[in-house]
């Protein structure tokens, strides 16, 4: 990844930190854009995580609710 990314990844972060939540007894984390809407959920496989969708996430703030999951 170059030094662009990382920084730009890294203000994400600062911006959308990803949270722990408990469903059905299991420990997740995820980000959720926080705007009212319809809602777009975007999970990750096996081993992702929920920041692997960063720039999804930027691109779609304002126009629906994002909602990644780990």
């Amino acid at each position: 990844m170059s030094n662009f990314l990382i920084k730009d990844r890294d203000l994400f972060a600062v911006d959308f930190q990803e949270r722990r939540v408990m469903w059905n007894g299991r420990d997740c984390s995820m980000i959720d854009s926080g705007v009212e809407g319809l809602v777009l959920v975007l999970i990750s496989g096996t081993l992702g995580r929920a920041d692997v969708f960063w720039n999804q996430i930027r691109a779609l703030v304002g126009r629906v609710r994002v909602v990644a999951i780990s």
